[in-house]
């Protein structure tokens, strides 16, 4: 088994009709039997009927985590309703928030959860970076308001969804190790480790840390890791647009390339 994987295709950006079709016909015709996404489809209000429309080319199943991106312009349960109602019609569309696990050949487990950067490392609230996820009406609404009420509550609110994405995932890890499996495939948007968040090369700063880690998942993994040395774990995420992969012992790290209004670009091939 093949499972083609993409990361922050942002296909409402793409700068023209020429790359939609680009990537419309890349799309149809790779030869894998599953497309994963890590994140930042669409936005809030077309996501789940861009998940839609890239099925329905694709015509096989595909695994998806939603990033920061498209949960914008609206309140953020409006976009879960949206996106599980696209889901409960579609059964090729798998949200990995809501599966516990999903069994690939005999030995492997695919796992997910969207994720979230904590706003508690380098600098954290007191960083005077900003981003348009909580300082545009435009962008995540949840975040905004509280943004505007009170900064260091919308910063609790990041820790929140944080440490919810780290407790579901150390869940579903525990899960599909009762169940056996050798290899569990680990899907989510924000990197869990600093090191592996990059902008051109270089760490992320002190500054713009905050933003760019969830490092509650990352203490997940690292114990789970330990505490299951015969279980091998690939993590596969995005959110910085920049490639980095590392390996710890029988943990795998990947952050994976992309090239925001430009065109979508088809990653590491995965193979079950």
């Amino acid at each position: 088994m093949i499972l083609d994987w993409i990361t922050d295709p942002h296909v409402t950006h793409l700068p023209n009709m020429e790359e939609v079709h680009r990537f419309v016909l890349d799309l149809k015709f790779r030869s894998s039997q599953g497309l994963i996404i890590s994140g930042d489809i669409a936005e809030g209000p077309t996501v789940a009927r861009k998940l839609q429309l890239l099925q329905s080319v694709y015509e096989r199943k595909i695994y998806f985590v939603l990033g920061n991106h498209d949960y914008f312009g609206r309140p953020m349960h409006e976009t879960i309703r949206d996106v599980r109602n696209a889901c409960n019609s579609n059964p090729n569309l798998y949200w990995l928030n809501d599966w516990a696990s999903i069994g690939l050949g005999n030995d492997t487990a695919l796992i997910g959860h969207d994720g979230w950067y904590c706003g508690q490392l380098g600098l954290g609230n007191q960083t005077e970076v900003t981003r348009s996820d909580f300082t545009n009406p435009e962008g995540v609404r949840d975040l905004y308001d509280l943004y505007q009420q009170d900064k260091s509550a919308m910063f609790a609110k990041c820790l929140e969804l944080a440490n919810a994405s780290a407790q579901a995932i150390q869940y579903k890890i525990e899960l599909a190790v009762d169940n056996k499996v050798k290899r569990i495939l680990v899907v989510t948007h924000v990197p869990p480790f600093r090191f592996s968040s990059r902008y051109r090369g270089k760490i992320c700063d002190a500054a713009s840390a905050p933003f760019f880690v969830n490092d509650p998942l990352g203490q997940v993994l690292l114990s789970q890791a330990r505490k299951n040395p015969d279980v091998n774990i690939e993590v596969f995420s995005g959110h910085t647009h920049c490639a980095h992969s590392f390996t710890d012992g029988n943990l795998q790290v990947h952050v994976g390339e992309a090239a925001y209004r430009k065109h979508v670009r088809f990653l590491k091939v995965i193979e079950i």
